[in-house]
């Protein structure tokens, strides 16, 4: 995990042949100074395996640093996998709100329900 990391959730099951199983998970980084942004990782975590350990068998960024500041997700488990609700504002103009929506699915698959900007 980065320093930095403002909130972790994770929320419901994927399985998949080849990975095995596990859960989806979310991560929130703040980066900046002057104007913090946020970083939004989704992860796919696989159970601990015969040594007990836990990967991440998949990763994708749903938001690149620069231009919101986003609270904690809300992971919201679907009949395909997972949604993450992100809320917040622009980084440089706090008084434009922000949703975005994405949809998790097993094998690394995003889907870009609501994206930030909109």
């Amino acid at each position: 995990m980065e320093p930095n990391v403002d909130a972790v959730v994770q929320a419901g099951r994927w399985s998949e042949a080849e990975a095995g199983e596990g859960s989806y998970r979310v991560v929130v980084v703040g980066q900046g100074f002057e104007h913090v942004s946020t970083r939004v990782l989704a992860q796919w975590k696989a159970d601990g395996g015969e040594d007990g350990q836990a990967r991440i068998v998949h990763e994708a960024e749903l938001v690149a640093p620069g231009n919101y500041s986003l609270t904690a997700p809300k992971l919201t488990p679907t009949a395909s996998g997972v949604r993450v609700e992100l809320r917040g504002v622009a980084t440089y103009d706090s008084r434009r709100r922000v949703v975005c929506r994405f949809d998790l699915a097993p094998g690394g698959k995003v889907t870009v329900v609501r994206a930030c900007g909109l």
